[in-house]
């Protein structure tokens, strides 16, 4: 499943949650927002999980596929949140290693 049907899934546009993160002026900010939309993206995923439980007269595929969804957007997050430390990590790196040289 790709990023876009699981966010779809739970009825959110891939689209604009990105730009909003692309928005953020930091990367720290960034970070921040993607841990926040993780969080939201849990909430709705309960939810929706609750409304389609087979044992309560809901769709198992239904139920299979929001279950699907979240772990790929959490998957996923997970590597955006990574990359994003990565890059922070190496600048700060760089910037000390300027400072020691002078």
């Amino acid at each position: 499943m790709e990023l876009h049907e699981a966010w779809k899934i739970l009825g959110k546009d891939l689209n604009k949650i990105m730009i909003n993160i692309k928005n953020m002026s930091t990367f720290n900010d960034r970070i921040q927002a993607v841990i926040h939309i993780k969080e939201g993206a849990k909430k709705i995923a309960k939810k929706l999980m609750a409304e389609n439980h087979p044992d309560k007269g809901g769709s198992s595929s239904a139920f299979i596929s929001i279950q699907e969804a979240l772990k790929v957007i959490e998957s996923k997050t997970e590597d955006l949140i990574s990359s994003h430390q990565s890059i922070i990590s190496e600048r700060k790196r760089k910037k000390g290693n300027f400072l020691k040289i002078k």
